[in-house]
């Protein structure tokens, strides 16, 4: 009778923690059986901004990891300019990020993305931490877009927060996608790395772009290509979109090999590796130039210094100047002297070099810029140049002695210029594209050819030339100097 009694106590006293104990137990095996996909993404920001919604997908299509993508409203009360941003997920750090639009005014929304190498499982929670940086101005206006806040100037600012996301079983899926036929007609093989254009009126396809063609991605097979957009590139645009797209591998003698254009979602922009564009078509400066992921040789001149690993200065400060400033200015104010930046690194082969003039040279055409080939580094080197105002010439001296007319006259003014030094005693010009080629067995090529860019003068010199350019670059010359040929299939699209 007392055990029996002791058992009744015991039931009396715990029972209620073993209901408690067994509700327990299966609201756990319900949270374990429910979907991952339930639990809810966390994103804060700790100040400057407000975290409105985050996603973790894998990039199935863009062959390169995964994005996390956030949405964000600016909650300072002036301006900023955000220079990057970064995400840190279960211990990886992202290698690339960025926010579009990157310049907001108060309460403006904005949309950044940070990529990592690594492929997540889908369902599985990540968290971590992300960051934005930039400069703030504390001035308003009403004009965002032609608001003053440099990336380079203001105040400084660095604004962190955590985040927890779930990888989704998705990818950035393309809204549309185009096959490309890229064909070498030539019975020489096309060089791996080689830069490829695509052309194609934008208007035709603006349903599926962004408004400045940062969403539109080029792969080859699995793999994403580097590509660079220089002009034209506006979805209204009824003129060609000039895209340089660094293929993969060869391309055999009179064979083809297949590129697809895909249209990802327009909430995308340019990344600023794998797509970029030139530097002078981005709000800020240079914001997402990759052309030295594109070009064999590539610089835009940004900042206010001149990269000394690219360039030799010749009588610069002496007998004139070279100022850079997002774009480098190149002045002569000598009848006797001229002003040249040249290669401090040369190339093997043959390459063409061309360079985007803003301002044409001014004077005499005896004092004249343009863009050279040369066989050294050196002022005393020779070589050829395209002169912006006058012809193809033979060049004594790169920087110190006259021109000789030696070549087609090819007046450019503005725009693309470019010369390719393909042999001892040929050479062609490019005048926006546009070929020239001539003969000329004045100097030899050379083991190693160097571009260089400057004000030259001649024996009627004037005392002030003086040029402008935002990008010089090398790409490799096509076989006998024919590009391939670009064809285009039907649009497909995906959604």
């Amino acid at each position: 009778m007392a055990r029996l009694q002791s058992a009744i106590e015991f039931l009396a006293t715990y029972s209620l923690v073993l209901i408690i104990i067994a509700v327990v137990l299966s609201v756990l095996y319900l949270f374990v059986a429910l979907p991952q996909t339930v639990a809810p993404a966390q994103c804060t920001f700790y100040s400057g901004f407000n975290c409105l919604d985050a996603l973790y997908i894998i990039n199935s299509s863009a062959g390169h990891g995964s994005t996390l993508m956030i949405t964000a409203v600016d909650a300072q009360p002036g301006i900023v300019n955000i220079t990057s941003f970064s995400g840190f997920l279960n211990f990886v750090n992202s290698y690339h990020g960025y926010c579009t639009p990157s310049v907001l005014a108060p309460g403006e929304t904005t949309y950044c993305y940070a990529l990592f190498s690594t492929t997540p499982k889908v369902g599985n929670s990540y968290q971590g931490t992300i960051n934005v940086k930039g400069t703030y101005c504390s001035s308003t206006t009403s004009q965002i877009y032609t608001a003053s806040c440099p990336s380079t100037g203001g105040q400084a600012y660095a604004y962190g927060g955590g985040i927890r996301v779930q990888a989704a079983g998705v990818s950035l899926t393309p809204t549309g996608y185009i096959n490309i036929t890229v064909r070498n007609t030539q019975g020489i093989t096309m060089p791996g790395g080689s830069q490829v254009e695509i052309q194609f009126v934008p208007n035709t396809y603006n349903a599926f772009e962004r408004s400045d063609l940062g969403n539109i991605r080029f792969f080859q097979g699995p793999k994403e290509l580097y590509s660079w957009c220089e002009a034209n590139c506006n979805s209204l645009s009824t003129s060609n979109a000039i895209f340089w797209v660094k293929s993969q591998g060869q391309i055999p003698s009179n064979s083809a090999v297949a590129f697809t254009m895909y249209f990802e979602p327009q909430t995308n922009d340019y990344d600023g590796i794998y797509a970029g564009q030139a530097p002078g078509l981005s709000r800020s400066y240079a914001q997402f130039d990759n052309g030295a992921q594109v070009f064999s040789f590539y610089d835009n001149f940004q900042g206010t210094s001149l990269n000394a690993n690219n360039w030799r200065k010749y009588y610069a400060g002496v007998a004139g100047s070279v100022t850079v400033n997002n774009g480098v200015t190149i002045s002569t104010f000598s009848t006797t002297k001229a002003e040249l930046l040249a290669q401090t690194t040369g190339f093997n082969g043959t390459e063409i070099s061309e360079a985007n003039f803003i301002y044409a040279p001014t004077g005499s055409p005896g004092a004249s810029g343009g863009i050279m080939q040369q066989n050294g580094s050196s002022s005393t080197a020779n070589g050829y140049i395209f002169t912006a105002d006058s012809a193809l010439s033979v060049q004594s001296g790169a920087a110190n002695t006259a021109e000789l007319s030696a070549g087609p006259v090819l007046t450019l003014g503005t725009g693309v210029m470019g010369i390719a030094w393909a042999a001892t005693g040929n050479y062609v010009a490019y005048s926006n594209y546009a070929p020239s080629q001539g003969t000329d067995s004045t100097y030899p090529k050379g083991t190693l050819t160097y571009a260089a860019i400057g004000v030259f003068y001649g024996t009627s010199g004037t005392s002030n030339s003086h040029v402008k350019l935002d990008w010089v670059r090398n790409r490799i010359y096509p076989p006998n100097g024919v590009a391939p040929t670009i064809t285009f299939n039907t649009i497909v699209q995906t959604t």
